[in-house]
Protein backbone atom coordinates (compact mmCIF):
# COMPACT_ATOMS: atom_id res chain seq x y z
CA UNK A 1 0.00 0.00 0.00
CA UNK A 2 1.39 3.35 -0.92
CA UNK A 3 2.25 5.92 1.78
CA UNK A 4 1.65 9.37 1.83
CA UNK A 5 3.70 11.42 3.00
CA UNK A 6 3.41 15.78 3.77
CA UNK A 7 6.49 17.94 3.45
CA UNK A 8 7.58 21.44 4.35
CA UNK A 9 10.80 23.09 2.30
CA UNK A 10 11.90 26.34 4.15
CA UNK A 11 14.77 28.69 4.08
CA UNK A 12 17.34 28.14 6.50
CA UNK A 13 19.23 31.23 6.52
CA UNK A 14 18.92 33.62 9.51
CA UNK A 15 18.23 36.96 7.54
CA UNK A 16 14.90 35.26 6.57
CA UNK A 17 12.21 36.21 9.22
CA UNK A 18 10.76 33.12 10.52
CA UNK A 19 7.00 33.76 8.98
CA UNK A 20 8.57 34.17 5.10
CA UNK A 21 10.20 31.15 5.26
CA UNK A 22 8.04 28.89 3.38
CA UNK A 23 9.37 28.50 0.53
CA UNK A 24 6.51 24.89 -0.46
CA UNK A 25 4.42 22.59 1.16
CA UNK A 26 2.07 19.50 0.34
CA UNK A 27 1.93 16.11 0.52
CA UNK A 28 2.32 13.07 -2.27
CA UNK A 29 2.88 8.96 -2.49
CA UNK A 30 5.90 7.96 -2.09
CA UNK A 31 7.21 6.06 -5.13
CA UNK A 32 7.47 2.46 -4.67
CA UNK A 33 10.85 1.64 -2.90
CA UNK A 34 11.39 4.94 -2.82
CA UNK A 35 12.89 6.14 0.78
CA UNK A 36 12.01 9.49 2.78
CA UNK A 37 15.31 10.79 2.28
CA UNK A 38 15.45 9.83 -1.23
CA UNK A 39 11.66 11.71 -1.18
CA UNK A 40 12.90 14.75 0.40
CA UNK A 41 16.32 14.64 -1.92
CA UNK A 42 13.91 14.95 -5.18
CA UNK A 43 11.97 17.58 -3.76
CA UNK A 44 15.20 19.87 -2.37
CA UNK A 45 16.42 19.25 -5.80
CA UNK A 46 13.36 20.41 -7.60
CA UNK A 47 12.55 23.12 -5.09
CA UNK A 48 16.73 24.53 -5.89
CA UNK A 49 15.60 24.08 -9.46
CA UNK A 50 12.38 26.18 -9.53
CA UNK A 51 13.16 28.80 -6.89
CA UNK A 52 17.03 29.49 -7.98
CA UNK A 53 16.39 33.13 -7.01
CA UNK A 54 17.15 32.15 -3.40
CA UNK A 55 20.67 30.42 -3.35
CA UNK A 56 20.64 29.87 0.17
CA UNK A 57 20.43 27.11 2.54
CA UNK A 58 17.32 25.22 3.26
CA UNK A 59 15.47 22.11 5.38
CA UNK A 60 12.49 19.57 3.60
CA UNK A 61 10.95 17.80 6.19
CA UNK A 62 8.66 15.08 5.84
CA UNK A 63 6.35 13.00 7.51
CA UNK A 64 3.56 9.94 7.40
CA UNK A 65 0.36 12.00 7.06
CA UNK A 66 -3.48 10.35 6.83
CA UNK A 67 -6.15 11.80 4.80
CA UNK A 68 -5.96 15.40 2.51
CA UNK A 69 -5.70 17.71 5.62
CA UNK A 70 -4.36 21.16 5.66
CA UNK A 71 -0.23 20.89 5.67
CA UNK A 72 1.27 23.54 8.85
CA UNK A 73 3.84 25.63 8.71
CA UNK A 74 5.89 24.09 11.41
CA UNK A 75 6.61 20.42 10.76
CA UNK A 76 5.24 18.05 13.86
CA UNK A 77 8.26 17.09 16.06
CA UNK A 78 7.67 13.16 14.60
CA UNK A 79 8.85 14.48 11.08
CA UNK A 80 12.23 13.71 9.15
CA UNK A 81 14.36 16.59 8.56
CA UNK A 82 17.03 16.76 5.86
CA UNK A 83 19.45 20.17 4.73
CA UNK A 84 20.19 21.08 1.28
Amino acid sequence: MPTRYAFLILRTDDATAPDRRVMSRGQSTLAEGQTPAEFAGKLLRENRSTRSHYTGPRRCSVWPIDGDGPIPRIAPDAALHFDD
